[in-house]
């Protein structure tokens, strides 16, 4: 049954239509979909093994080490509650706690013809502990959504307020 859930969770992470990325207890990526190799350039074998801090602008690197923090610390939290069975014999677990999924903004280097470049793929992710076979803490699981659309209009809209400005 754990083999054929961690198949199905590498199915869903590469079948998702969103930036998804799986990362190992020290922060290392495991897993990177194809929505994030069409958004960035990079693949799975450019990225896998990696830290993710090693991937992601040095821009947004304090931001990403913080939610990457507090979403270890609620899977751990949450472990000290794993453990206890119910009356059927099945694990139970305790409720996530608040303020588990972590939020954040990160950009990271568009590569092309497998050469850096120096635009940018603004995402906002969320991080939540993901759980092992034997239901403990086993990594965190990145889901996200791509806001470099958004990020090209609010800077725009700046531009715009800075020259209207300048004529007023």
């Amino acid at each position: 049954a754990a083999l054929a859930a961690g198949r199905d969770m590498t199915s869903l992470i590469q079948r998702a239509k969103v930036p998804v990325f799986l990362l190992d207890m020290d922060g290392c990526i495991l897993d990177w979909n194809d929505n994030l190799r069409s958004l960035t350039g990079c693949s799975q074998e450019d990225v896998q093994g990696r830290p993710l801090l090693d991937v992601v602008s040095a821009l947004c690197k304090d931001g990403v080490e913080a939610a990457l923090e507090a979403a270890l610390s609620a899977g751990m939290a949450e472990d000290d509650f794993a453990g206890g069975e119910d009356s059927e014999g099945v694990a139970m677990r305790a409720e996530a706690p608040d303020g588990v999924s972590q939020l954040v903004e990160i950009s990271i280097p568009i590569r092309k013809n497998g050469e850096a470049t120096t635009e940018m793929r603004q995402l906002c992710m969320t991080f939540v502990p993901k759980s092992n076979e034997e239901g403990l803490m086993g990594g965190i699981l990145g889901i996200g959504q791509d806001l470099s659309e958004v990020a090209e209009l609010r800077m725009v809209q700046e531009r715009k307020s800075a020259l209207m400005a300048m004529l007023s």
